[in-house]
């Protein structure tokens, strides 16, 4: 076993993502960097992004601590503002988003 694969294997992180985080990841990263890279993962590749969400991810998109580039109707960025949103603790109020 390698430290990648126990890493993998403890946190139930697929092959692939594995894969793009050991091909992609830099020591000296911005956070936003970082943020877009984990959504990329494969992990996160059935998301998508509801018409009933929209508005709240376009509001939670200014409150979250980094700005968030691409536009809040991209899965990508749906889920950089909910990883964000998550580690800040901020408060989610549209029940399809709690669920994500």
């Amino acid at each position: 076993t390698t430290p990648l694969g126990r890493t993998a294997s403890q946190y139930y992180i697929s092959h692939s993502s594995m894969a793009l985080y050991s091909r992609h990841l830099r020591p000296n990263m911005a956070d936003i960097d970082l943020l877009r890279l984990f959504s990329m993962s494969g992990e996160f590749a059935h998301i998508t992004v509801r018409e009933e969400e929209k508005l709240e991810l376009s509001k939670l998109a200014t409150r979250v601590p980094i700005p968030v580039k691409e536009s809040p109707s991209e899965p990508s960025a749906k889920i950089n503002i909910l990883l964000q949103a998550y580690i800040s603790r901020l408060k989610l109020d549209g029940f399809a988003l709690v669920s994500d």
